[in-house]
């Protein structure tokens, strides 16, 4: 494989700006790891031989993933929560039938209060009638004394 140095820069230009392909970063790492390198370029030698060296690697230790456990504290907090909401709908209803009753009893309580009222003012309006003839009946009398007097 023969190797154009103007066509590596190019390949380090494209692949710094991240354009490079698969195949071109295999020819550069190629390039860096078997040929001799010219100064200008010596800096990448390190790079590209890494990425090398890198893919021999392999982890030693051997993983264990914990098992999962499930959490079911939400599910209490949850159900909490929805007792709650329950017991506070509840006690709202029964304060309200409970206020409805006050209610109704202090109508009917207001209502009889009004009728005894009543019952006590038509009873002295009809007095006041009597008053009213008992009066007009004394004026004709005064008026006809008043007229002979005169």
């Amino acid at each position: 494989m023969e190797f154009n140095s103007t066509k590596i820069e190019q390949l380090i230009a494209k692949y710094k700006e991240a354009n490079t392909t698969l195949d071109e970063e295999q020819y550069l790492q190629h390039y860096f790891t078997t040929q001799q390198i010219p100064p200008h370029l010596e800096q990448y030698v390190m790079l590209f031989g890494y990425f090398k060296h890198a893919k021999k690697e392999q982890l030693q230790q051997k993983i264990t993933l914990p098992k999962k456990t499930r959490n079911y504290n939400w599910l209490a907090v949850a159900a909490v929560f929805v007792l709650a909401i329950g017991f506070y709908a509840q006690n709202i209803f029964i304060n309200t039938k409970k206020q409805d009753k006050a209610v109704l009893l202090a109508y009917q309580q207001t209502k009889m209060a009004l009728q005894l009222l009543s019952n006590k003012l038509n009873a002295g309006t009809e007095k006041v009638s009597y008053l009213s003839n008992f009066e007009q009946t004394t004026n004709q009398i005064f008026k006809i004394n008043n007229n002979r007097n005169q």
